[in-house]
């Protein structure tokens, strides 16, 4: 029987009962109450037992040379691929540059947008032929006052 909302129910609530109650799984690895879960196993069995046996140096020599070998050739490997994949981005990168300058100067008529003038110098004078030109009619008008 079960009481729900101070009322009796017929529902059942399943459980399981066990015969040996003086053996049972501790988590070793649980968070709470971890200094009375290693007190307690402390006193029933003496303590932990190591891992490694008795010889942990030795162990743990043999793991280290193990990775000095595996190391270098894994950074190696890494950056192999490091570099790789900065040399995809930037051809990546280029053709995108390439394929957005081709779609505009589409868009624009294939001359920038400038419709078909030309294009000046950066401080916004003519080009060189236009300079001369402009500087042989002033010495022509400079000839004519004789």
């Amino acid at each position: 029987m079960q009481i729900q909302e101070r009322e009796q129910t017929t529902r059942t609530i399943p459980y399981m009962e066990h015969a040996d109650d003086d053996k049972f799984l501790v988590n070793m690895h649980a968070i709470h109450n971890a200094s009375l879960i290693r007190e307690t196993v402390k006193a029933v069995y003496g303590g932990p037992k190591p891992y490694f046996g008795t010889d942990r140096r030795s162990h743990h020599n043999a793991a280290a040379a193990k990775l000095r070998v595996i190391g270098p050739k894994k950074r190696a490997e890494a950056n192999e691929k490091r570099k790789a994949t900065r040399e995809r981005n930037k051809s990546a990168k280029r053709a995108q540059a390439v394929e957005e300058a081709s779609a505009f100067l589409n868009k624009h008529g294939g001359d920038g947008g400038l419709g078909g003038e030309a294009v000046g110098s950066v401080d916004g004078s003519g080009s060189e032929e236009e300079e001369n030109e402009s500087e042989r009619e002033t010495d022509e008008d400079t000839m004519e006052v004789d």
